[in-house]
């Protein structure tokens, strides 16, 4: 066999964990019988032998982030840092025809948190000194988030999205607070940008008459209809802004005008969100003598309350 694996190379650990897949709590199935074994969001695409015993080797389904996970009979220790045990793994793909039999190959393992006594997970495949984990997974069935997404847009209709008020009323599977979230609005578009810690998906809200609907890029939300990302805009984002008071308070909203500069617009509305939006309304017709101009808002300031 003429494949050069680089000795004492593996053990390289990235102390770093995956968040939002940790095998323990994941939703997953174990069923084993004979060699198979299968799990649920993995994709088996090899079974083989090694020094340590039989090994079943997956990717991901979904490819936020590309693993190969080997699951193997429980050791003593783990096998994350033995390079023998790594060696052995590229063997399994190479003659199952999942590797070409050329060149130089080297795994990388991931953070110890994902490690275990029956199974290594690997962050890196790198073949020649080239990272090729991503196209490996793909090659092998994993969905290209880009590709769905593309597929996604030309499906989606904004009837198809759902109301704000059934995103809040759901919990979300994960602490939407640790989420990092950015937001565009402005009078063309209406959008939050979520990073989960896995990959970053756009949010995209749509005001029509009196609702406000969803959508996420996302494959979860693909598949059911919602998902953690819409709830955490929803709860955290949507809801606070449509809070209204009993009778109209004053706000000052600063507008933005892109490219150009700002302006300070006092309006009265129950909400800040009412407010934004006359403000906005507002901004292309009194305050700023030009009415194509784009225009964004900066920040919005109660300035009385009801107890005035």
């Amino acid at each position: 066999m003429d494949v050069a694996i680089q000795p004492g190379a593996l053990p390289i650990i990235m102390m770093r964990l995956l968040a939002g897949f940790n095998l323990s709590s994941r939703k997953s199935t174990l069923r084993k019988g004979g060699n198979t074994l299968e799990r649920e969001g993995l994709i088996k695409i090899a079974d083989g032998k090694t020094k340590y015993g039989n090994v079943s080797i997956y990717v991901r389904e979904k490819l936020y982030t590309p693993y190969i996970f080997v699951f193997h009979q429980e050791t003593e220790k783990p096998l994350h840092d033995n390079s023998d045990f790594a060696d052995d793994v590229i063997g399994v793909l190479i003659k199952n025809g999942k590797l070409e039999n050329s060149g130089t190959y080297l795994l990388i393992c991931a953070g110890l948190g994902m490690q275990g006594r029956d199974i290594v997970v690997y962050e890196s495949l790198a073949h020649n000194g080239k990272d090729i984990i991503r196209e490996f997974s793909i090659a092998h069935g994993a969905v290209e988030l880009s590709i769905a997404k593309a597929g996604m847009t030309l499906k989606m209709k904004a009837s198809d999205a759902l109301d704000h008020k059934q995103f809040a009323a759901l919990e979300a599977g994960r602490k939407i607070e640790n989420f990092s979230i950015q937001y565009v609005r402005s009078s063309k578009k209406d959008e939050y940008e979520v990073d989960d810690g896995e990959g970053i998906y756009t949010v995209d809200v749509r005001h029509m008459e009196d609702n406000t609907y969803l959508e996420c890029d996302c494959l979860d939300y693909a598949e059911q209809k919602y998902c953690d990302h819409a709830i955490a805009i929803a709860k955290l984002f949507i809801e606070p802004r449509l809070k209204e008071y009993p009778e109209e308070r004053e706000f000052e909203v600063a507008v933005l005008r892109i490219a150009y500069g700002s302006r300070k617009i006092r309006v009265k509305a129950k909400s800040q969100f009412e407010a934004e939006q006359k403000a906005l309304n507002e901004a292309g017709d009194y305050e700023f003598s030009e009415h194509d101009a784009d225009y964004e808002i900066e920040s919005v300031l109660e300035v009385s309350s009801d107890s005035e």
